[in-house]
């Protein structure tokens, strides 16, 4: 999270269905059953089944004021960064994974900007599902 007003974000991209895991809530270190967006989904949905569990670096994150979450090509969700959570292993794998933490934003300078926007192209790499940017 940023202490100045710089504008750095980093974008996530979600897969433009909801994916139910492979284990159940309880194996989950979030206590999701999906993941992804589709229609309908409330911020709050979004929120709970997107802000984790990634690979990513906490102080590249860190450095960012918000994070945007973009599926099908626009931003579906805008938080603001407080933090970010570490000591979360994938099920599956056992891999150490992170989750954002933030406050969902529904108003604002930020939120006009960027929600239900075409989402930056930030990369060409379509694996590369976490991007950090300057606007």
């Amino acid at each position: 999270m940023t202490t100045d007003n710089s504008n750095r974000y980093a974008l996530v991209k979600l897969r433009a269905e909801v994916e139910t895991l492979p284990w159940s809530a309880d194996e989950d270190p979030l206590g999701r059953t999906c993941n992804g967006w589709e229609d309908g989904m409330s911020l709050e949905d979004i929120y709970r089944s997107s802000r984790g569990i990634w690979a990513f670096d906490p102080d590249k994150a860190e450095e960012c004021s918000h994070v945007l979450f973009a599926a099908g090509g626009r931003i579906r969700l805008v938080i603001e960064l407080t933090g970010t959570e570490s000591g979360l292993r994938r099920p599956d794998s056992g891999a150490r994974m992170r989750a954002f933490v933030g406050d969902i934003v529904t108003s604002g300078p930020v939120y006009d900007q960027w929600f239900e926007q075409p989402a930056p192209v930030t990369s060409t790499n379509p694996r590369l599902l976490i991007t950090y940017f300057n606007a």
